[in-house]
């Protein structure tokens, strides 16, 4: 799902895909609705079907990529002394993407 909807514009946060490396789908914040299926799936993890409708951006997405990304922080690990002097750190823009 990941892969289709960046060949279509559609931008889905991730923090632990990388093309070049097998999919873990660790992270969770790619987390995507699929009409009809029960609960949300990993956009990195989960292979696109004829006829699936994906909800990439709800309120209900927007909540759950918002509980990850502040469970992560909960963690208190995230000293990152390159990433904050270059301005390049994933997980600091998906905070600010989810309202942290």
């Amino acid at each position: 799902i990941l892969q289709a909807a960046r060949e279509r514009g559609t931008e889905i946060p991730t923090l632990c895909y990388e093309e070049s490396l097998s999919i873990a789908g660790a992270c969770r914040v790619c987390v995507v609705e699929v009409k009809g299926w029960p609960r949300p799936v990993p956009a990195c993890g989960t292979l696109v079907q004829e006829g699936m409708e994906v909800v990439t951006n709800s309120e209900t997405l927007t909540r759950y990529r918002r509980m990850i990304v502040e469970l992560l922080f909960s963690e208190r690990n995230h000293v990152c002394a390159t990433c904050v002097s270059n301005g390049h750190c994933e997980l600091q823009t998906t905070a600010y993407q989810v309202g942290m």
